[in-house]
């Protein structure tokens, strides 16, 4: 059998998920536990309101599997950043530029882990 490799995240990948996912539970608490109130406040429909939190709460699972290096959680991430762009752009009618700014995350994950990209399962 061959040896194992020793998996190692480096403490800029671990410090990014780890305020990833922090924050992704407070948007998600956030969206879920204040609904009404950030629904009044913005503007924008419930229901948005609702998809908002689910999909944050979704990225905060997410960021985790990635620290148990699952590589499928980056794709999930990435299926959510579509739909998120999506409402944004067309449902609330943010702009082009406001749905751009949103991949800015995304875009920074995938340039962390690519360097550590073959380690992931």
């Amino acid at each position: 059998m061959a040896a194992e490799v020793k998996k190692s995240r480096g403490k800029i990948l671990t410090l990014w998920l780890s305020l990833f996912i922090l924050s992704n539970l407070w948007a998600a608490a956030s969206y879920l536990l204040t609904d009404r109130m950030v629904a009044r406040a913005s503007g924008m429909p419930l229901t948005v309101v609702h998809f908002f939190g689910v999909m944050a709460a979704l990225n905060a699972g997410l960021g985790t599997l990635l620290l148990m290096w699952k590589k499928r959680a980056f794709y999930g991430m990435c299926a959510i950043a579509v739909l998120v762009f999506l409402v944004n752009f067309l449902v609330l009618d943010h702009g082009l530029a406001w749905g751009i700014l949103d991949l800015l995350g995304l875009t920074a994950t995938y340039l962390l882990m690519k360097p550590k990209w073959k380690m992931f399962n």
